[in-house]
């Protein structure tokens, strides 16, 4: 409980209390006033010494006094004689200021900071003059002489952050004969020694670039950063604080995939390859092939569209467009080149649709990575072979859209530092045409001119086209060795690649557009492909009967189409086969006899013909998905094959002729149901794979090989049942080898769905494994629930003694370049050895085959 003071001993509870106490307390004010005094008194002394040290120190020198006879025996000094105090000379007052006529103070103005010439000063003197002391005279006979290996010395900086460094201590002043003129007097440039014409200016000092620009930002501004700020920078940010100082900032950093590879290396090699063919052919012939072919690449659903006429120019293409032109470019650029460099091409193009396919798969397993990691190391080898074996043979320059652009970008630049002025004082500048390009040309030369009449710009003033090379040292191609890690680390690269958002700014353009169309944006986007359709069905086509056919009217009107040849007899032999539930066998259901066909019976002997049937399918990761097959767009399908053992290829291909529904019933005696019942089949043409001669696969980076059947096979056209299809299939011609007729000797043909107008048929079809993923992993294997085709069918196929030796041959001739095929299982490391042991060299392998043979070591 507080007290009032020590005498009076007044408690209160409050501190209110204590206080009205204290006002009528004698005993507290008397206290209060001794305590008031005391402070008087210790403040007066305090300003008495005060004064006392000041009058000491304004006592002069001679004033000093101390007298040493004075009581000897001590050191204490004598008492101070007495003086008079001087006092002091009052200071004149200050000049009045200058004024102005009318009487104002005059002011004195400044130029501003920024408007002020500083001049530039000498360096501070390393040594000051007064401490620089001459050597001492030696005083010994013998000299000695003292080597300073290295004593650094650096002065402070001046205004301009600008300072010396000396490796030694300087005994005079280097600067002292540096006149000022000189720091500010422009030097004499073409005094200075020329760098040799390919040699590069090695920054001095430091160990890479990325030191010089930290050390740069350290060393110059208006003050010197220290140590610590340095240290800062680069080891401490915002994640080593959270994260602390263990963690790895470069484990965090994913690939770029659409920018780094679509855009990247795969967009760099394809513009080198167009360079090719403009040097291998100067008149344009080669590349307006190219463009040629690319027209007659079909397209695949929504994966694969139309491309454009002129594929060469590369104007206006996405990301999902160089995608697909790697997803097609291997039938198209086929036997372009010469030899060897075709065949070089050939497995390059393969090995990069290959890792494009891997490195984008949305699901990984063990052995998927492993088969990419090894990819990556191929892939690199083959890169660099291509390099330095082929791409020399070919002096490459720019392309004239390249010099063209070019020559609009000077254009733009010169009409900015020089722009034209009209009469009415507006300003104007000279502006590019914007023309297009026209849809198609005749040859290269037609679509060299229009390139440079769409520049705007006279071809007598384009610059000259520099010589252009395949550059592979960029860090685009060397970011590819990252991505195994990066997906064991984050996943597949769809999860963070970004190209979801150049989608989704795309649906936002979409939606805007269908809204400023006055449609219904929630309608169009809600109403999905697969909406209304049961993905746990096999297939779906439609019970529509608005397009009936009469069998007889139909193979009346037909009836010189060799299509058409033994039609109802097929038709009954697949409906029969099917309602007895028999065995499939690829060709037919097995032997049947005429009265058993006797027992089909067809309502109204009519069919009726659908446009479209939807197909569904599990994919490798686990999805249900579907393609819509269209006879007139998109009719190529995949069906299981029958075959067994070692070369039997792991799917048959098939063209979709017609899609039908029918209302059949069977009389048989093997049947218990005898009504009519509904019954889907399709009308189809077979592709036959290429005899004996080709072998193809992952191990030999070849796409699989096939072409139509003849038609005078009996089984050339047939019906099949749409649950067997597995999926749609995406065939592009080899076109290469050309057309024929003698496949089907017609001019008119319903087999010719595509194109109703052809009047023959191309020789043979790729393959297409790459056009998305799930059709890579169908024929390489290792999907989730699919069966490992791609291990099994490895094989070469089964062929006679009578053309061994010319397959093994021809085998050779494809592999003549010193690349071993890629081991997928990695067993071929024996047969390697045993080859190359068994192997003798031969002196007449030119020396180009001997540089090839340092890029087979895989």
């Amino acid at each position: 409980m507080p007290i009032c003071c020590a005498k009076c001993k007044f408690e209160s509870t409050t501190s209110s209390g204590i206080s009205r106490h204290r006002l009528k307390c004698s005993n507290y004010q008397k206290s209060a006033q001794d305590r008031q005094n005391l402070h008087h008194k210790i403040t007066q002394a305090r300003k008495a010494r005060t004064l006392h040290s000041q009058q000491c120190r304004n006592v002069p020198q001679s004033d000093v006094w101390f007298d040493p006879l004075h009581n000897a025996d001590m050191d204490m000094p004598a008492a101070p004689p007495e003086r008079t105090v001087v006092p002091p000379v009052p200071t004149p007052p200050s000049p009045l200021p200058a004024v102005t006529a009318s009487g104002r103070p005059q002011r004195n103005y400044q130029c501003p900071a920024k408007y002020r010439d500083v001049y530039p000063e000498g360096l501070t003197s390393a040594v000051p003059p007064q401490t620089i002391v001459p050597p001492p005279t030696p005083s010994f006979l013998i000299q000695h002489v003292v080597l300073i290996v290295r004593n650094p010395l650096s002065t402070a900086s001046n205004v301009f952050g600008m300072w010396k460094k000396y490796l030694y201590q300087p005994s005079h002043d280097p600067d002292a004969f540096l006149l000022p003129e000189d720091l500010y007097r422009p030097h004499n440039i073409n005094s200075m020694p020329s760098t040799p014409p390919g040699c590069a200016i090695k920054d001095a000092g430091y160990s890479n670039s990325t030191t010089k620009l930290l050390m740069n930002w350290q060393n110059t501004g208006s003050c010197q950063k220290s140590d610590t700020e340095m240290n800062r920078l680069v080891h401490e940010n915002a994640f080593i604080e959270r994260l602390g100082p263990q963690f790895d900032l470069s484990r965090m950093l994913v690939v770029d995939f659409m920018h780094e590879f679509e855009l990247g290396v795969w967009k760099t090699l394809l513009t080198h390859l167009i360079r090719i063919l403009y040097t291998a052919a100067p008149s344009g012939s080669l590349v307006a092939e190219l463009d040629e072919r690319f027209r007659h690449v079909p397209q695949f659903g929504q994966t694969i569209r139309r491309f454009t006429n002129n594929v060469s120019e590369m104007e206006k293409l996405a990301a999902r467009d160089y995608e697909d032109l790697l997803q097609c470019c291997i039938p198209v650029f086929e036997d372009l080149l010469e030899q060897p460099h075709n065949k070089r091409l050939m497995k390059l193009l393969y090995r990069t649709a290959e890792w494009h396919g891997f490195a984008k798969l949305r699901v990984h397993t063990d052995s998927t990575l492993d088969h990419l990691e090894e990819l990556t190391k191929e892939y690199g080898l083959l890169m660099r072979q291509f390099r330095d074996l082929s791409c020399p043979q070919f002096q490459t320059v720019a392309l004239p859209q390249e010099v063209a652009a070019l020559k609009r970008q000077q254009n733009r630049a010169q009409a900015k530092q020089a722009p034209l002025s009209t009469g009415t004082g507006v300003r104007v500048e000279p502006t590019a045409s914007s023309s297009s390009i026209p849809a198609s040309t005749a040859n290269t030369n037609a679509a060299m001119t229009n390139v440079l009449s769409a520049s705007a710009v006279p071809s007598s003033t384009l610059p000259a086209r520099k010589p252009k090379t395949l550059n592979i040292f960029t860090y685009k191609f060397h970011s590819l060795g990252d991505y195994v890690q990066t997906i064991r680390l984050f996943g597949g690269t769809d999860s963070f690649s970004t190209q979801l958002g150049e989608l989704a700014h795309r649906l936002r353009l979409e939606r805007a557009q269908l809204a400023a169309g006055g449609q219904n944006v929630k309608e169009r986007f809600n109403n999905d492909e697969c909406e209304g359709r049961d993905l746990d069905a096999r297939y779906r086509i439609s019970h529509s009967r608005n397009d009936p056919i009469n069998i007889r009217s139909y193979i009346r009107t037909n009836q010189d189409d060799p299509a058409m040849k033994n039609f109802m007899r097929k038709l009954k032999d697949h409906v029969l086969g099917r309602l007895l539930r028999r065995e499939f066998d690829g060709d037919t259901y097995g032997e049947l006899a005429d009265e058993d066909r006797d027992t089909v019976r067809i309502s109204g002997e009519r069919l009726y013909r659908c446009k479209t049937f939807w197909a569904n399918y599990t994919t490798y990761d686990v999805q249900r998905d579907g393609d819509t097959i269209n006879p007139r767009t998109y009719s190529d399908i995949m069906v299981k094959s029958p075959e067994t053992g070692p070369g039997a290829q792991p799917y048959w291909y098939v063209r979709t002729i017609g899609i039908f529904h029918a209302m059949v019933a069977l009389s048989h005696a093997r049947v218990e149901e005898k009504s009519f019942r509904h019954m889907d089949f399709l009308w189809v043409r077979w592709f036959g794979v290429e005899p004996g001669r080709y072998c193809h696969g992952f191990h030999y980076a070849r796409l699989p090989k096939v072409g139509f059947v003849e038609s005078t096979d009996d089984y050339a056209f047939a019906f099949l049942d749409p649950a067997l299809v597995i999926r749609g299939a995406h065939m592009i011609p080899a076109f290469s080898e050309g057309r024929t007729s003698a496949l089907l000797p017609t001019t008119k043909s319903l087999a010719r769905v595509l194109n109703p107008e052809d009047e023959d048929d191309w020789v043979n079809f790729y393959v297409n494994i790459f056009v998305d993923r799930d059709m890579l992993m169908q024929h390489f294997g290792h999907g989730i629930g699919h069966l490992e085709y791609g291990r099994v069918h490895e094989t070469e196929p089964e062929i006679g003694e009578e053309n061994r030796g010319d397959i093994e041959q021809e085998n050779e001739d494809q592999d003549d370049d010193g690349n071993k095929p890629m081991d997928v299982d990695g067993d071929d490391e024996q047969a390697e050895q045993s080859d190359e042991s068994s192997d003798a060299v031969d002196d007449s392998d030119s020396s180009e085959d001997s540089d090839e043979s340092e890029y087979a070591s895989f």
